[in-house]
């Protein structure tokens, strides 16, 4: 995050076991021998379980999670586990996606974490398989690239695109070598473009220096007569790389040619073709023992064959074996032994793994044995095969661990256990008149209880902590939530759920003195699923509880609405009214409300009954009223007839509710809605609202508009109207906080908001009251990529700003699980240094079309209108759903300041900057959608983004993030 630490901030909540269900998962056996379980639950949107497990039974679970993919409940969000493509010492590597509500909502993730289930970092990218070299980095095989990646965070070290090794070639394809040494050599097969004199030209092997991905050697394959694919990798023979090609002979029959190749220049050694042995499009088994080199590979479906050949590439034994998807798993034992495990029926009506072990000399079993889990990994240590096994038919929670002796077959001692996640102890945190309270529930062993707590404003420290019982025992606890009362209250709300008689929905009240944490009184309700309590307080510490209750119980299928006032000493209900009504304000005791006819009221205390209803002339969207000192109303209603969307605000009289003055801000074409309305020092009002106006260009432009009113006749002392903005959506909503002069306010900016997936960033500024205009933002938050941990994304909520300009706010930021825990935290003052870092594309052409896999794109990054440096600038790129990586190449400085330290990198990095200064970046970007010969019509997207510190203020946010779309093609010029 380009921001300051928080002066103080405490953590409201706690992760406690959860039994969730899942959707997907992954098994693998981890270098130390443990089993390790990556699974993707069904039951909560973007979360995953980890679960380490050990041969003696000992589990550790851990978890981690991303907000929802997407903000719409419709569309859902969940993370999907594919499969452990690698692990290394503590470090497992896993493919994995998010996925929203459709094809077009959705991104590949690869994500490294460690054996304890924390993430590491993780990369938005589309993988196919993955190796660790003995350093930690990583190659990965994506799509037609080759990336070597920096293990310790994921950072782009080279990437080469193959591609470029056939001009005319449209896709590529290749496997990765099963074991990467001292140099990277691969065969690639390649699809030209139609209408060329070979659709399927001869394959290629080339062999790339780990450390740059430069060409070492490259040399084609020798003719044949037959479309070639490679499935299986390569394995190790002596040194060289032995391939096993499938090659086309005609519909009905495939041939596999073996062939070793010289590690130094890819000549050919030998090639031994062996006849009809499997499908192209199916995976396949490849391993060398001491002894042999053996293949497995499925057959129309129909079978599975099995071949081995001497390491000279003489046939030795072939064997048929029954058909299992996945394909049979191969392991080769010292002793020149085969493993082979295969899905298969161990009972009737339950499948698992049967594992057999086969002689070298012929290929026939010398023991087998069976496990029940239909998906395994595993791993040979000594004589011991250690086994983690989980199934595709439960929901993938269980992880079981097994040792076999690999002579025998015998069972050693194993363990099993089952995969759970993890969810926060419901909690909730408020400011009340500047002072930070919290509450939470208890574990399960004391879910009875409630624990509320105050806080000291200025350090954070705890003034009082006291612990509540509920009436009644609850089964699980969902939700607790504060709320400001008069006459210094405080109310805990806390909704759960119990089991007997029947499965039920309850809500607990307690009020609290604000004071020394006493239990005022505390009731409990049944309340029904159709709608919850929307609680309002009076002056004397009173309620107005509107709720919805089952009409017809158990099934609930019909509902009532009702109007309760409880008791401000006791609790008891005082009356109760069976109206539909929102709750809007209080005047005094008596309540403000508008009910379903239409009708604005005033209902009294005493008995609920209205002292006036007026009908509003048009039906209002989400209105809201204050309560004016002499007890007139102010109301902002959001209305709209026809075409016409306005937002008007009245005064209403104290005594009947008739309208005294209405004014409506903003031009005669604006579409004015969501307005708010606030006091002001010295009582006037403040509107804060969005407006579109039918301008050309301008339609679908939502900006700000601001108006300060007179209360006594409505006159608009000023209206400011945000500027047009051809790719921000944004938003000012007034804050508590402020003086005569200004008033602070919170803005909210979604760039390019009909991408899929929006850049939201949130800022604090101030609102100058003699006209309205704008002061500098403020950043405080950025949200350009969700991490799957804690690493930096928060959401905050200002709840004021006090007289020295700390900021209160509340926080629901990631822990290390990635679970959002509710925060409290004061914040340092904003300075009253201010200047635009302004952020250009130096080459303005959009989208970019180089030639080549990648492409250089340079910004210009200028500090304007300052007068002191800034330092703990951030800059970065990165790209969602597209899979752009960017290299930064150069950094040029006009100007004093600080260029980014680690050239070469993809990770985001710090600079500064003197006034005046620009400096220039140039980054290599890699477009993973690059084609020879032709454009993608599909560009991809890319966000560069300048961060500057909390303290800084920029006049438009908007200024430093600068948006590319790339659409590569042509003839390589190559930026290897």
């Amino acid at each position: 995050m380009a921001q300051s630490m928080p002066l103080w901030s405490t953590d409201e909540s706690e992760v406690v076991p959860f039994a969730a269900t899942y959707a997907s998962g992954a098994a693998t056996i981890l270098d130390a021998g443990d089993g390790f379980l990556v699974a993707a639950e069904s039951s909560r949107a973007g979360y995953a379980a980890t679960l380490r497990l050990t041969p003696a039974g000992i589990a550790v679970r851990n978890q981690f999670g991303t907000p929802p993919f997407s903000a719409l409940p419709s569309y859902g969000s969940y993370l999907g586990v594919y499969d452990v493509l690698a692990t290394q010492g503590e470090a497992v590597l896993v493919e994995m996606a998010e996925r929203g509500g459709g094809s077009s909502n959705s991104r590949p993730l690869l994500v490294m974490l460690d054996s304890a289930g924390a993430v590491r970092w993780q990369l938005a990218r589309a993988v196919m398989e993955a190796r660790f070299l003995p350093n930690g980095d990583v190659i990965v095989h994506a799509r037609h690239q080759i990336l070597r990646l920096r293990g310790s965070d994921g950072s782009l070290l080279w990437a080469r695109h193959l591609l470029e090794l056939r001009p005319d070639a449209v896709e590529s394809d290749y496997v990765l070598p099963q074991v990467i040494g001292s140099q990277l050599t691969i065969g690639v097969t390649f699809t030209d473009r139609p209408n060329l004199e070979a659709l399927y030209p001869a394959p290629m092997y080339v062999s790339l220096d780990l450390a740059t991905g430069a060409t070492r050697w490259e040399r084609t394959r020798e003719d044949s007569p037959n479309r070639a694919f490679q499935k299986c990798g390569n394995v190790d023979v002596g040194g060289d790389p032995v391939y096993a090609w499938f090659e086309q002979v005609d519909s009905s029959q495939l041939d596999v040619v073996f062939e070793r190749r010289s590690a130094a220049d890819g000549a050919l050694v030998w090639a031994t073709r062996v006849a009809d042995v499997g499908y192209p499009f199916n995976p396949c088994g490849l391993t060398v023992t001491n002894a042999l080199i053996v293949l497995s590979s499925r057959h129309d479906y129909d079978f599975v064959n099995l071949v081995a050949l001497s390491h000279a590439g003489a046939p030795m034994w072939r064997h048929s074996l029954p058909d299992s998807d996945p394909p049979p798993h191969l392991l080769a034992l010292p002793d020149g032994k085969l493993l082979l495990a295969q899905r298969a029926s161990i009972a009737p009506g339950n499948d698992g793994t049967r594992i057999e072990a086969r002689r070298a000399s012929d290929g026939g079993v010398d023991w087998s044995a069976a496990i029940d889990a239909d998906r395994i990994a595993w791993r040979l240590f000594g004589t011991e095969l250690r086994i983690a096994g989980t199934d595709y038919s439960q929901d993938r929670s269980q992880l079981q661990v097994r040792r076999l002796d690999s002579a025998s077959g015998a069972s050693l001692p194993g363990a099993q256990a089952s995969a759970s996640g993890s969810e926060l102890l419901p909690a909730d945190i408020e400011f009340v008149d500047g002072v930070p309270y919290a509450a939470r529930s208890a574990s399960d062993a004391n879910r009875q209880e409630i624990s509320v707590k105050r806080r000291d404003p200025a350090t954070g420290s705890p003034v009082w902590t006291r612990t509540h019982a509920l009436t009644q025992l609850p089964e699980r606890v969902t939700a607790v939530e504060l709320k400001s009362i008069p006459a210094g209250r405080l109310l805990v709300r806390v909704s759960y759920r119990v089991a007997t008689p029947v499965v039920q929905d309850r809500h607990a009240m307690l009020m609290i003195d604000r004071l020394t944490g006493d239990l005022i009184w505390q009731r409990d309700d049944a309340l029904d699923l159709l709608g919850a309590p929307l609680v309002t307080g009076a002056a004397d510490g009173s309620l107005y509880v509107n709720s919805t209750l089952c009409a017809n119980p158990p099934g609930c299928s019909a509902a009532t609405r009702q109007l309760e006032r409880y008791s401000a000493t006791s609790g008891e209900s005082l009356w109760m009214q069976p109206i539909n009504l929102s709750p809007l304000a209080v005047r005094g005791v008596d309540l403000i409300g508008l009910s379903s006819d239409n009708q604005l009221s005033l209902l009294s205390a005493g008995d609920g009954a209205p002292f006036w209803s007026t009908v509003l002339a048009n039906p209002p969207y989400l209105p809201a009223a204050l309560a004016l000192a002499n007890g007139d109303i102010a109301a902002v209603l959001d209305s709209r007839v026809g075409t016409v969307h306005k937002v008007d605000v009245e005064r209403r009289a104290a005594g009947n509710g008739a309208p005294l003055w209405s004014t409506r801000p903003g031009l005669l074409d604006d579409k004015v809605y969501s307005g708010q309305l606030k006091d002001l020092p010295g009582g006037d009002l403040l509107l804060t609202a969005r407006f579109n106006t039918p301008e050309p260009g301008q339609e679908y432009m939502s900006r700000p508009v601001l108006a300060r009113i007179d209360p006594n006749t409505g006159a608009l002392i000023w209206t400011h109207r945000g500027a047009p903005s051809l790719d921000l959506y944004h938003a000012v909503r007034a804050v508590l906080g402020g003086d005569a002069t200004h008033q602070w306010a919170r803005s909210m900016r979604a760039f390019d908001a009909s991408n899929v997936r929006s850049e939201w960033r949130f800022a604090l500024r101030w609102i100058g009251l003699a006209d309205g205009l704008p002061g500098p933002e403020h950043l405080y938050e950025r949200n350009y990529d969700e991490p799957l941990s804690a690493a930096g994304y928060s959401t905050l909520t200002v709840a004021a700003v006090l007289s020295d300009g700390t900021v209160q706010a509340e926080n629901s930021n990631p822990g290390a699980l990635g679970l959002r825990m509710p925060r409290l935290e004061r914040w340092p003052a904003a300075d009253a240094e201010h200047g635009d870092i302004v952020v250009r594309r130096v080459d303005s052409e959009d989208p970019i079309t180089g030639l080549g896999a990648s492409v250089e794109v340079a910004f210009d990054i200028e500090l304007s209108n300052a007068t002191a440096p800034v330092t703990g600038v951030r800059a970065g790129f990165l790209s969602y759903t597209s899979g752009l990586l960017a290299i930064l190449r150069r950094c040029t400085l006009i100007g004093g300041g600080q260029c980014p330290t680690d050239l070469d990198s993809s990770l985001e990095q710090p600079l500064s900057l003197d006034p005046g200064a620009v400096m220039r970046l140039s980054f290599e970007v890699f477009d993973w959608n690059f084609a020879p010969g032709r454009r993608n019509p599909q560009s991809a997207r890319g966000v560069f983004h300048v961060d500057p510190p909390y303290a800084f203020g920029d006049d438009d946010l908007g200024n430093n993030v600068a948006v590319i779309n790339s659409a590569l093609g042509g003839v390589s010029i190559g930026f290897e």
